[in-house]
């Protein structure tokens, strides 16, 4: 499943929402549970606190230019990157489904063809192609780079930590991590200011990007 990442706190741009919400309409289309099976997954991830019913989670989705009735105002950026890994979660759920269906129906040049005309249109979507998962997939990106890599986690609990760790080799780019859970926790082993949680809440891209220097900052990751 996949984890849900220190928010950046970049805004998308109007095209990115669009597009972002059309994708979410994609796999929700895709599965046959359709919103429950969003819901759940969400759920799994840690997001009940954002997404807590599938009214919230449809509010979320109502930020596309595109939604003439129905859009509201400029997107929060925690929601953002949280509707964004909701999408890779959907699609590592479905991808099994649709290679199957693709791989067994139709000519292998077809096929191709198919997934080239995904890639030309939403490339910069992808993080890569058949069975891998995101976290091989940024454990051979670390290891291109030469980089490492430390978490510093709340509500996923040691989610990620278990997922980048159960990678063969991700001893030469995994550091280590803290399960910062509580308040006092995120003060006292990552250095998050107090005024930093009392204006913006433990779940706020201020708190995660301060947990993330922190945690950076003591375990000397890139």
């Amino acid at each position: 499943m996949t984890e849900v990442p220190q928010q950046s706190g970049a805004h998308l741009s109007r095209r990115g929402v669009e597009r972002l919400d059309l994708l979410l309409l994609t796999v929700e289309a895709l599965d046959l549970n359709g919103g429950e099976a969003m819901l759940w997954t969400s759920h799994q991830m840690g997001l009940q606190a954002q997404f807590p019913n599938r009214v919230e989670l449809w509010k979320r989705r109502c930020h596309n230019p595109l939604r003439r009735t129905t859009r509201r105002e400029q997107l929060n950026p925690v929601d953002a990157e949280s509707l964004i890994c909701l999408v890779c979660a959907m699609a590592e759920r479905l991808y099994p489904m649709l290679h199957q269906l693709l791989s067994s129906r139709e000519p292998a040049q077809l096929t191709q063809e198919r997934w080239m005309l995904l890639k030309e249109r939403l490339g910069d979507l992808i993080y890569g192609e058949g069975t891998d998962p995101m976290e091989a997939v940024v454990g051979r990106l670390l290891t291109e780079g030469g980089q490492t890599v430390a978490v510093a986690e709340s509500c996923t609990g040691g989610g990620i930590a278990q997922k980048l760790t159960a990678i063969p080799g991700s001893s030469g780019y995994f550091l280590g991590g803290v399960v910062a859970y509580s308040n006092e926790v995120k003060k006292s082993l990552l250095g998050v200011p107090g005024a930093l949680l009392e204006e913006h809440g433990a779940v706020s891209a201020p708190v995660a990007q301060a947990m993330a220097e922190g945690i950076r900052e003591r375990l000397g990751s890139d």
